[in-house]
């Protein structure tokens, strides 16, 4: 029997859809191992799964991005020892909680992410306006120069006019 590929890390994207926990005790029948692996077999092929092999303590979570790779997995457990299932209880409640708190951690890097996004945006609109006004008084003063050009222009031809008409 070969070996299965090493499972993938943990996806990155969400939990796995399916979290197996296999009874991998001594006191398992090779007629229940056959129905439990009937059962996976009903699960879809290409999602995420996790398998946690448990005995008197529970293994590391293992993750796989099919059921071809979780069956290989679980074809390949060795069944000894004895079940402890308050030790399961005991260490799935201790990482479901570690891994509610990564992803509250998340939420928050996240919420704190969006608002640093939202406060430069902020400062950009505001970068925005202090240019529009700054445009705007640029053209205020520039149409002052030019009425007060015209007026001088206008000043100075009838100046010269006046001038003319005195000659």
């Amino acid at each position: 029997v070969m070996a299965p590929p090493p499972a993938p890390e943990k996806p990155v994207t969400t939990a796995p859809a399916f979290r197996i926990l296999w009874d991998a005790s001594g006191s398992r029948r090779p007629a229940d191992v056959d129905k439990a692996l009937k059962a996976v077999e009903l699960l879809p092929r290409e999602t995420y799964y996790s398998l946690v092999v448990f005995r008197d303590m529970p293994e590391e979570e293992r993750y796989f991005s099919s059921r071809a790779e979780l069956m290989g997995a679980i074809t390949n457990i060795q069944y000894d020892g004895g079940t402890d299932f308050a030790a399961l209880a005991a260490e799935m409640a201790a990482r479901d909680a570690e891994q509610k708190a990564r992803e509250e951690e998340a939420k928050a890097r996240a919420e704190e992410e969006r608002a640093a996004r939202e406060a430069e945006r902020a400062e950009q609109r505001q970068q925005l306006m202090d240019i529009r006004e700054e445009l705007r008084k640029a053209r205020e003063e520039k149409e002052k120069q030019r009425a007060a050009a015209e007026a001088d222009a206008a000043a100075a031809t009838e100046a010269a006019t006046d001038e003319n008409d005195e000659s």
